[in-house]
């Protein structure tokens, strides 16, 4: 994973933590319409990246 790739996936991983204090669940790439049309490895990307933010969001949650 090259380092920007490791950025980007931290942010969302932050934003996540950030937006659960706020109750603001609101993932990167959360549209249908954007999972309907998205393919092969943009789409990979967009998955790890909500993966990311969900998994700061549930980090914040158990912290209270």
């Amino acid at each position: 994973m090259s380092k920007d790739r490791g950025e980007v996936l931290q942010n969302a991983h932050n934003k996540g933590e950030q937006d659960q204090r706020e109750n603001d669940h609101n993932p990167p790439h959360s549209s249908l319409m954007v999972h309907f049309t998205e393919f092969g490895e943009q789409a990979e990307r967009h998955n790890e990246e909500n993966k990311a933010y969900d998994q700061g969001w549930q980090n914040a949650k158990k912290q209270g």
